[in-house]
């Protein structure tokens, strides 16, 4: 494999048009050149391509697996994106059509529900993929541009939603709080995560979370009235690329190992840890692991970065 080479991509920008004004001054005539200001991209410019969820759901009985399943629905938010130029998809939550029986979508500016249909799903994204066969339900929906720069802190947010609380489109604004990487349902495998201030309500799940009329994710969980979490771009980005690629969802990558973090001094004394390492303990270790791996190795670094007591 030959040695990668680092490239520097510029950006040409062009300045918009200018007008000439002429003035007067000390006997002399001078030109000056007056340049607009571009406008900001709102975010209700993508209000319409913003569409209801309603799922009907067949929810199991999991302590009486015999049991016939218990119905119940939930309304949730998706909005549409392309990934390639034949067809246009909806992206939703996964919890939000999880054991879905009947899906339907409604626009913004109509009154008609279609039926959808659930293409894809991905747990630990919590993320999904709807299509719908009428093609009267695409006309004059245009996909949501989305950015793969992560956004800085304090930077304004925008969520568009059907949140509860009434039936027309919700929208709440805030700055972004926090850059973190957790478990977005409680499972194994963490990826990374936008908290924002702005209120994240029943319903709101799945809808675009907009920064200069652009998404920089989806809006999936609240905790509080501020404090809400959205699904990054690069994580929707590589949860379409696997759908593309593979025809289905795979997996995020994780750790092929169970660990503890090493944080008293007693247990460092126990495992002969000094105060010029750091580093984590091993405990279960996955199957791809196992012969390079081991119950109570200490990893100290990961591909030259030093891991602390933490990890």
């Amino acid at each position: 494999m030959g040695t990668p080479v680092k490239k520097k991509i510029h950006q040409s920008l062009k300045r918009p048009a200018s007008k000439s004004v002429s003035s007067q001054s000390s006997g002399k005539r001078t030109q000056r050149k007056c340049f607009k200001r571009p406008a900001a991209r709102s975010p209700l410019g993508q209000s319409r391509n913003v569409v209801e969820v309603f799922a009907v759901q067949a929810l199991p009985q999991l302590p009486y697996p015999y049991a016939q399943p218990l119905q119940g629905y939930s309304q949730s938010t998706a909005f549409v994106i392309r990934i390639d130029k034949s067809a246009k998809w909806l992206l939703c939550t996964f919890h939000g059509v999880k054991h879905a029986s009947c899906v339907q979508v409604k626009r913004r500016d109509q009154d008609k529900r279609y039926d959808a249909t659930v293409l894809v799903t991905g747990y630990e994204c919590d993320l999904a993929l709807l299509s719908v066969a009428d093609a009267e339900f695409w006309k004059g929906l245009k996909a949501v541009e989305m950015t793969m720069n992560f956004p800085q802190l304090l930077t304004p947010v925008t969520v568009l939603g059907f949140s509860e609380g009434g039936e027309s489109l919700c929208t709440t604004q805030g700055v972004v709080s926090r850059l973190d990487v957790m478990s977005y349902t409680g499972c194994y495998v963490c990826l990374p995560m936008i908290q924002i201030d702005a209120a994240i309500n029943s319903g709101s799940s799945g809808g675009p979370a907009l920064c200069q009329g652009r998404a920089v994710g989806v809006a999936f969980s609240g905790l509080s009235s501020s404090i809400g979490y959205i699904v990054p771009s690069k994580v929707v980005a590589r949860f379409l690329h696997d759908y593309r690629t593979r025809g289905k969802y795979t997996q995020f990558c994780f750790p092929p190992f169970g660990w503890q973090p090493l944080e008293t001094p007693d247990i460092r004394r126990f495992f002969n840890i000094d105060g010029t390492e750091s580093g984590i303990r091993v405990g279960k270790v996955h199957d791809s692991a196992k012969g390079k791996l081991k119950t109570n190795d200490i990893i100290v670094t990961i591909d030259g970065h030093k891991v602390g007591y933490d990890g």
